[in-house]
């Protein structure tokens, strides 16, 4: 999911914009680990607590578009 993040971001490429990617140890977390062990990888947009779920095991393009208004360009 990492790589087509990243070409998302890429994609994207507007002036302005921009995007900081945390990755966050469900283990350190167990409120997290309550609520997305089912699902690791998970993309969400916001703080990991109270972040909107962008897509889950793979990165979805069409969610990433609807949920960032950012077009992505790619293939996945």
């Amino acid at each position: 999911m990492r790589a087509a993040l990243d070409a998302a971001l890429i994609s994207a490429g507007e002036a302005g914009r921009s995007a900081e990617i945390v990755e966050v140890d469900l283990d350190a977390h167990p409120a997290l680990e309550e609520r997305f062990s089912d699902w690791v990888p998970v993309l969400l947009l916001g703080e990991p607590e109270t972040g909107v779920e962008i897509c889950h095991y793979h990165f979805d393009r069409h969610r990433w578009t609807s949920t960032t208004g950012l077009a992505f360009g790619g293939n996945s």
